[in-house]
């Protein structure tokens, strides 16, 4: 003798829910409120990273080197505000990989503070040809570029070497005051962060 209608429906309910209930024990079945999407592959890079998926929003600080006419260190540098901090080697380094490392508090805070006092902001964007700062222009030398952000303010600049404001009377090259400022910064970072370990220098 078949069930009846209403036996078989609240029998089929029954069965539904035990098998629901074994797939979630197993780990098998979605768990409520966590639905299954798609995460583009630099959110996973950035997650093994322990970097947050938008690394841009926490980045303190950039420094890229580029390489030169002789044996110029070349290699990419990105500080986070957690002091995570991410080496990229090229060319002429002892370590042309990646490195990841953490740095202190008080290093991140040093790293803001020298920013803060090289009047940052206060750079044009680009310092190459021409200009004031730029007058003489000599060829083979590296360009350095970096940024820094603080809250809501973000700025880039990129820096030639090569760059001397004039000639003395002697026929030496004199560098801009503030490009002299500006290559001192960009030691400091190397110095806080401490990257003689990887570029050799």
């Amino acid at each position: 003798m078949l069930p009846s209608p209403t036996r078989l429906v609240a029998l089929l309910a029954a069965l539904a829910a035990l098998a629901a209930f074994l797939l979630a024990a197993a780990g098998c079945a979605p768990r409520a409120g966590n639905t299954s999407t798609a995460v583009p592959a630099d959110s996973n890079a950035a997650a093994a990273d322990g970097v947050a998926a938008n690394p841009r929003a926490d980045t303190l600080l950039t420094l890229d080197r580029s390489t030169c006419f002789g044996p110029c260190p070349s290699y990419t540098l990105t500080v986070f505000g957690s002091g995570r901090v991410v080496y990229n080697g090229r060319n002429y380094v002892e370590v042309t990989d990646t490195v990841r490392t953490q740095i202190s508090n008080a290093k991140v805070e040093r790293l803001a503070e020298a920013f803060r006092a090289a009047d940052y902001f206060g750079y044009q964007r680009s310092y190459g040809r021409g200009g004031e700062a730029c007058a003489v222009w000599m060829p083979d030398f590296p360009t350095v570029r970096t940024s820094f952000r603080e809250e809501e303010r973000r700025q880039r600049v990129q820096h030639y070497h090569g760059c001397y404001a004039r000639r003395t009377e002697d026929g030496d090259l004199k560098r801009a005051d503030r490009l002299v400022r500006l290559a001192a910064l960009e030691d400091s970072v190397d110095a806080i962060v401490g990257t003689a370990r990887w570029t050799g220098e």
